[in-house]
Parts: C-alpha cells; sequence; structure tokens
C-alpha cells in the first residue's frame, strides 16, 4: 500500500501496529545503510564497485576463494564499527514488548541480534557473514581463526580439515537458499500453529487504506513493511 505523504505512510503504520496483536518485520538492506553499510544494488553500492562471485565459481577456483576473503577482510576493515540504527532500535522495541515474536531479514550484518533481538529468533534467509562454515561438513569456524590461516599463507583461503571449502555463512549468487531458515521463516509469517486458526487480511488489506482519488503523482511511501494480525500470535518452535 502506498500512502501520498510521510506523515499520512507514519500514521497509517502506527495505526496498524497498535491495533494488532502481532507485528512480523521483514527487513532488507535499507535497514542498515544509515549505519555505514551500503546495499548491493545501488549506485555507489557493493556491486557497482565489484562484480559479485558466483557460488560455482567459488567451488571451483581457489583463486575465487581466495579473493572472496580478501574481499570479506577489506569489508571487515571498513564496516567492522557498524552499530544498531533507528530502524533496529525500534523493532528492537517491538520484540521487547512483545509485539513482535520474530524479525525476517534479508541482510547478513547481525544488527538486528545486536540491537537485543535474540538469535533465536531473528531468521536470516541470506546467512549470516560474521562467521564462516564448511561446505563439507558444516563446522563453524571464526573470522578470526580465518583471517589468521588466511594472512599466514600470503592470501590463501584456508579449508577445513575434512577437506570442505571455507566460507563466510552467507548466500551467494546461485547458491540454494538455507533450508533451515526458510523453513523457520513460514510458520513465523501465519497467525500461529494453532490447527484452524484463520489469519486475518495483511497489512495491505486491511486497516488503514489511503485513497486513490486523493494520491498525488509525486512520491509515494509504503506502509506494508509488516505483516499483521488482530489474532493472538505464538512464537513457533
Amino acid at each position: 500500500m502506498l500512502a501520498p505523504n510521510l506523515k499520512t505512510a507514519i500514521d497509517g503504520l502506527a495505526h496498524l501496529i497498535e491495533n494488532a496483536d502481532a507485528v512480523l518485520p521483514f527487513t532488507g538492506a535499507g535497514i542498515s545503510t544509515e549505519c555505514g553499510i551500503p546495499d548491493f544494488r545501488s549506485p555507489g553500492g557493493i556491486w557497482a564497485r565489484m562484480q559479485p562471485i558466483p557460488f560455482d565459481a567459488f567451488m571451483a577456483s581457489q583463486e575465487m576463494r581466495n579473493e572472496a576473503w580478501r574481499r570479506r577482510f577489506a569489508m571487515a576493515d571498513e564496516f567492522q564499527g557498524a552499530r544498531p540504527g533507528r530502524g533496529h532500535r525500534a523493532l528492537a522495541s517491538l520484540y521487547q514488548a512483545g509485539k513482535a515474536p520474530a524479525v525476517i531479514t534479508q541482510n547478513i550484518d547481525n544488527l538486528h541480534q545486536e540491537s537485543g533481538i535474540a538469535p533465536a529468533d531473528v531468521v536470516e534467509l541470506h546467512g549470516n557473514t560474521t562467521y564462516a562454515v564448511c561446505l563439507g561438513c558444516a563446522a563453524r569456524y571464526e573470522l578470526p581463526w580465518v583471517r589468521q590461516k588466511f594472512e599466514a599463507a600470503d592470501g590463501r583461503a584456508p579449508d577445513c580439515d575434512c577437506g570442505g571449502y571455507i566460507k563466510t555463512a552467507t548466500v551467494s549468487f546461485g547458491q540454494a537458499m538455507p533450508e533451515a531458515a526458510t523453513a523457520r521463516a513460514a510458520p513465523r509469517s501465519w497467525c500461529g500453529p494453532r490447527p484452524g486458526s484463520r489469519c486475518s487480511p495483511s497489512a495491505t488489506e486491511r486497516g488503514w487504506r489511503s485513497s486513490t482519488a486523493s494520491r498525488p503523482s509525486s512520491t509515494t511511501w509504503p506502509i506494508s513493511s509488516f505483516t499483521t494480525t488482530s489474532e493472538p500470535c505464538s512464537r513457533p518452535s
């Protein structure tokens, strides 16, 4: 849903949140840009400065694995001071008040967790860049260890003891979405696991509605950032 101006959008969103028993935020790169983390696709974003490394290239080439880790550590040096912004803190307040049972995010920066939302209630559809995993045995590796090995080997990406490749725990182009996160996201998008429960219409279908007759042709503002329900929601396991 689009609102004709910012004030109307804010008032409409506040009305939706106030009148819902629960809201389910879904966030993307925009919430972290004010924290100093650029998004990927906008002008001046990360992909404007460097081409992404597809998953198959990472798997096929030691050179590409080396480059992927070189980029990761360069990003760490540039963005490691990022802290949760106003949007993160606002969602954490909703969570702590019991209004938001979880957050579903496409972000990989761990800022929702740092804002005070329990890691178990942050569903990361694109993974998390603050640690690494072996693609063979799924062993977890902390980044300081990976960096020490990388620098000691003159920029060669280390491998796991099992022989598998170590990669940041993020989803690359061409890599399958994480099944566990996807499975956790689905039930959190419903009113709850109660048999026979019926979800109320989403934020785009109920509550405040802007008048299309009075809507100007210039800037409009989205207000459907949340899924809301007027029925009690529980936190799925």
